[in-house]
């Protein structure tokens, strides 16, 4: 689903665009050469160990219960960077992420999709004209757990061999009071699409980035997620909890 996809962040004034698939256009500044040399020629991962943002390292079991944050390829964000024609300085892939928290026989369950893109054109000054379209790989689901995460991709669950994506598409932002946003939109899952609404706050984090925060709350069964036994919303809650987080450049 994601073959070939990076992010494409152009900040203007009073707006702020991430697009993924991207392709820069014009020519290729010096310091995106130097990446390219490096990402295809000497093959040593330089691009990546030279982007922005925290990276800690985890072995073992951290590692592999560490809630992974959606995978960009670092020279897509590195070409940006060195862009002239964008006043953004890159993105903090790190920080960004898609996760989801369900009640199961009354314990929470937290998890997080490893792998989506999204195209998100964001104008605080005129929201109106906001647009955003993510892509969610299923099956890229983690939630800490193998056999669990083998189950949820089976039919009664994300059925991700027939439907491998869950993909959300905008109809209409509002902006709000504080700086909140109502963003309403088609979300469609398991080959079953319907219309929710999720409000969303900006914020600004200690380093002056920007950081837009939604959460909206979701009825699996509307979706058949769960079928059969697993319909006992006694045992499995019906109500599923998404939070997005996307980490930004500063908007105006």
């Amino acid at each position: 689903m994601l073959a070939g996809s990076g992010k494409e962040l152009a900040a203007s004034p009073g707006a702020v665009s991430l697009a993924l698939d991207a392709s820069p256009a014009g020519l290729v500044p010096p310091d995106a050469a130097v990446a390219l040399k490096h990402d295809f020629v000497d093959r040593d991962g330089l691009p990546a160990r030279i982007l922005p943002g925290p990276r800690r390292p985890a072995t073992g079991k951290a590692a592999h219960m560490r809630l992974i944050a959606p995978f960009v390829p670092p020279l897509a964000a590195l070409l940006l960077s060195a862009s002239p024609h964008s006043s953004a300085r890159g993105v903090a892939v790190e920080r960004s992420d898609i996760r989801f928290v369900s009640t199961q026989m009354g314990a929470s369950v937290e998890g997080v999709f490893r792998k989506w893109k999204a195209n998100v054109d964001f104008r605080p000054r005129d929201p109106a004209r906001s647009r955003a379209e993510i892509e969610i790989d299923l099956a890229s689901i983690d939630l800490a757990n193998e056999q669990s995460e083998s189950e949820v991709r089976r039919p009664s669950w994300f059925d991700t061999r027939q439907f491998p994506t869950a993909r959300f598409v905008s109809t209409a932002v509002r902006g709000l009071p504080g700086d909140r946003y109502e963003v309403a939109g088609q979300l469609s899952l398991k080959g079953i699409t319907r219309d929710v609404m999720m409000p969303v706050q900006l914020k600004r984090d200690a380093g002056g980035m920007s950081v837009a925060e939604g959460q909206l709350t979701l009825q699996r069964l509307d979706f058949r997620i769960g079928d059969g036994p697993w319909a006992d919303t006694d045992t499995v809650a019906n109500d599923v909890v998404v939070r997005v987080r996307m980490v930004l450049p500063p908007v105006g």
